[in-house]
């Protein structure tokens, strides 16, 4: 899988509570043959609309703050350590002694 990757566990139907199979143990113990690759479970009803907008912001602010998190590394891997010659670093000529960083 991608480094990464987020997988997030969605139970629907959560209105027919006296037909649900799936325990919480159940979940949990899915998460963990997953590695805990699981960001985020959830429990929604399509029908009633319970948990639906919660678990979408949910989804929506985990994968901006990963974007944001990718980004800001990217930014850092691009201006980082930066091996530039004496010559570019110092257009007007300069010591040939000085630090080329």
């Amino acid at each position: 899988m991608q480094k990464m990757t987020k997988i997030f566990l969605c139970g629907n139907k959560y209105d027919q509570k006296s037909r649900i199979q799936i325990t919480d143990s159940d979940m949990e113990a899915f998460c963990e043959q997953c590695h805990n690759l699981v960001s985020g479970v959830y429990k929604t009803s399509c029908k009633t609309g319970e948990g639906v907008e919660e678990m979408f912001k949910d989804i929506a602010s985990q994968l901006a703050m990963t974007n944001r998190s990718r980004m800001e590394l990217q930014a850092i891997e691009e201006t980082s350590f930066q091996v530039v010659p004496p010559s570019q670093n110092n257009p007007a000529g300069g010591s040939e002694n000085s630090c080329g960083c």
